[in-house]
């Protein structure tokens, strides 16, 4: 197993950006091509359901037409969501391969492989662990605030509910904050 010192880790990406831009370089021409590739073929694919949903999310008296609209758009974004997930997945494996790897450099440190998957994986079970960290957080603060507010109401003193909301905002932030 490799260790890594803590200050070796902060100042690597500095370091690499520096001993050799033109990756870094191809790294941004890459994503900047590809978001805007995307953005076009999103647009001519799906501009005319976007704009059904556009119109249908503005009458608030038809709710179901929104939601059509969207179920529309569902499998678009699915397979767009999947795009991303690759791309991205591509993308950070190579800074990952730049820094402990760096005699692999051809191609800009970019490869489609296991280590790919691997990132897209990791990537996955990330947005799984903090879409359930989101939900037990704000399960466990609406019983919190809602205890609580009982109490305040009790005792005639409103504005502790809203400090508690304050409280319990900044505490799921710092949470999120401390998982990433």
């Amino acid at each position: 197993m490799v260790e890594l010192p803590i200050g070796e880790c902060a100042f690597s990406g500095p370091r690499f950006i520096l001993r050799k831009p033109g990756v870094v370089a191809v790294w941004i021409a890459a994503q900047v091509l590809i978001n805007v590739a995307g953005s076009v073929a999103m647009i001519a694919v799906m501009g005319g359901p976007l704009q059904q949903m556009m119109r249908a999310s503005a009458d608030r008296a038809n709710p179901q037409a929104a939601l059509a609209a969207m179920a529309a758009l569902a499998p678009a974004y699915m397979v767009s969501l999947a795009i991303s997930l690759v791309i991205y997945s591509v993308i950070y494996a190579a800074m990952n391969r730049a820094i402990l790897r760096p005699g692999e450099g051809r191609f800009a440190y970019l490869r489609l492989g296991g280590d790919e998957f691997r990132q897209g994986v990791l990537m996955i079970t990330f947005g799984f662990l903090g879409l359930l960290v989101y939900i037990a957080a704000v399960i466990v603060g609406a019983i919190v605030v809602a205890i609580i507010g009982v109490i305040a109401g009790v005792m005639n003193a409103p504005f502790v509910s809203v400090i508690m909301m304050v409280v319990l905002f900044a505490g799921i932030f710092a949470l999120y904050a401390f998982l990433g």
